[in-house]
């Protein structure tokens, strides 16, 4: 999946971003909590989420846990 993000960022903002890097810490980057599988409209799901650090063109990507994730939405 972050590979498809990195794609739509080349391909919407261009050589802006020019690399990318996952957070695979042990725990959410929110709250430290681990991280686990939450229940999303019935499903079982992940929050991916990703932003663009412009001073290095880096598209950082990273997992939140299930209250953190609730809270972003």
């Amino acid at each position: 999946m972050l590979d498809q993000l990195f794609l739509q960022a080349q391909m919407r903002f261009g050589s802006a971003v020019k690399s990318r890097w996952f957070y695979d810490g042990d725990g959410c980057p929110g709250c430290g909590r681990e991280m686990k599988v939450m229940k999303f409209i019935g499903k079982n799901a992940f929050s991916l989420n990703a932003f663009i650090f412009r001073d290095h063109g880096v598209l950082i990507g990273y997992l939140l846990c299930g209250k953190c994730a609730k809270y972003v939405l």
